[in-house]
């Protein structure tokens, strides 16, 4: 019976174990522990048991005992690193805070509050971890990049600069570094370095390949045919496409190449000549993408091209009544989803203004019921633009939508997260790039409800005024 029992119990062990661990997998915290719980003595189940009483939210239970196995295993990652890839984007630091009053001084750690607390606040405690983590490590450049980072999140623009200027000089190859040192220079509104920084964009592995001839980096032009390229997001070449009237002004012959989306809303912008779309690329003298033209003609903030309108849509008929868009998440795709997009439901209080006819704008994702939603029958932008332009005022996060109906002209509310992009600038509610656009922007990390009962507000006077 005994030597049954022997043969019987690792079999139990391994399966309790993986059981264990596809429950946390699926984060079912609660069945994990119960599975693990009996195997809480061994290594295995002692990390699975431990991160399994995190995931239930028992931060002081789990805490001695990540800590201990933290203390076994020195030269591997702290396992409430691990712990952080189970839990939702802003609910680790009370778990980093308990790991934290064993080994107050593991850099790890320090590293993991900062980035929790950059997205949800109080970033001037993530500040203080990143600037810990600079003091014990002082050869690190991603620690003071991650400082830089976090100080310009702040707008303490000095201060980052001159972190940034150490993990550069500590590791002058590091294109991500640079990149984020770019951005902000550009979001402190230095465009004279900022554009110039902002190229080394182009060495990430995952940007496409320069085109064949020359790059475009001057402004004699009159005669030659430019191709101007989609660099990166939708949001960017509606933006930019600006800069090819400027072109066309100047004597060039002005072609665009842009994904299909783009394509028959970029043939009515002024100044382009054709557009193009698939692989065969037409002849060309030159060729720029689209963001690099603020580049060659040296935009500083005075000198922003701000037309009232640059993009043009069919025209539609206009139901009466007053009608405002809403978008509220940008492409799936996109690497900030989880800090400029909102829940739907945070708009609920939009719907109790009185006589607002509410549109969706949203690409790929059902509306509720208070809104009117057609978006399954938009083709492409230009399809988008004719139903903007039956719009009083767009309400959108930062997201190509937005871009859009300010090309047009239209009144645009833009929701915007507390760490916005370079593009928005810094401290202000309106920006030099659309004379129609205003900014409401979070006051605290994560804080859409302020930011959706300020909108209510200006919703609320517009439809009154």
């Amino acid at each position: 019976m005994l030597h049954g029992a022997k043969l019987r119990e690792p079999a139990g062990r391994v399966e309790a174990l993986r059981a264990a661990f596809a429950h946390l997998q699926a984060r079912r915290f609660p069945e994990a522990a119960q599975a693990a719980a009996p195997w809480a003595g061994e290594a295995d189940g002692a990390l699975l048991h431990a991160l399994a009483l995190a995931g239930s939210g028992q931060v002081d239970a789990a805490a001695p005992a990540l800590a201990r196995i933290a203390a076994a295993n020195p030269g591997r990652k702290h396992p409430v690193q691990d712990l952080l890839t189970l839990l939702p984007r802003g609910a680790g630091a009370a778990h980093v805070r308990a790991a934290l009053r064993f080994s107050p001084d593991d850099p790890r750690l320090l590293t993991a509050l900062g980035v929790e607390l950059t997205e949800t606040g109080p970033v001037q405690e993530a500040i203080d971890a990143f600037a810990r983590v600079t003091k014990l490590q002082p050869g690190d450049a991603v620690a003071w990049s991650n400082l830089a980072k976090a100080l310009a999140t702040e707008l303490r623009f000095a201060e980052a600069e001159a972190a940034f200027d150490t993990a550069i000089g500590l590791a002058p190859a590091d294109i991500r570094i640079q990149y984020n040192h770019a951005c902000m220079l550009l979001k402190a509104g230095r465009f004279g370095e900022g554009w110039d920084a902002f190229r080394v964009r182009h060495a990430y592995p995952s940007h496409p390949p320069p085109l064949p001839g020359p790059q475009l980096d001057h402004l004699d032009v009159a005669g030659r045919t430019i191709l101007v390229t989609h660099d990166e997001g939708f949001g960017d070449s509606l933006q930019f496409i600006r800069y090819a009237t400027l072109l066309a002004e100047r004597g060039a012959r002005v072609v665009a190449w842009m994904p299909q989306p783009l394509v028959r809303l970029m043939r009515r912008v002024p100044g382009v000549a054709e557009v193009v779309t698939g692989s065969v690329l037409p002849r060309y003298d030159a060729w720029a993408p689209l963001i690099e033209l603020a580049r060659v003609f040296r935009t500083d903030l005075a000198t922003i091209p701000a037309p009232i309108s640059y993009l043009f849509a069919d025209a539609a008929p206009r139901p009466p009544g007053f009608a405002a868009g809403l978008v509220w998440a940008g492409n799936p795709k996109g690497i900030l989803n989880h800090q400029r997009n909102m829940p739907v439901e945070a708009l609920e209080p939009l719907r109790a203004i009185p006589c607002v006819r509410w549109v969706s704008l949203q690409q790929g994702v059902a509306a509720p019921g208070w809104m009117e939603d057609n978006m399954e029958a938009m083709r492409d932008f230009a399809d988008t633009a004719a139903l903007v332009a039956g719009l009083d005022v767009v309400v959108a996060v930062d997201t190509a939508v937005a871009h859009l109906a300010a090309g047009l002209g239209k009144r645009v509310i833009l929701m915007d997260r507390y760490d916005n992009c370079w593009r928005w600038l810094s401290g202000r509610e309106d920006t030099p790039w659309y004379p129609t656009l205003r900014i409401v922007r979070q006051t605290t990390p994560g804080d859409w409800a302020g930011v959706v009962r300020r909108v209510a507000a200006m919703v609320t006077r517009l439809r009154s005024g």
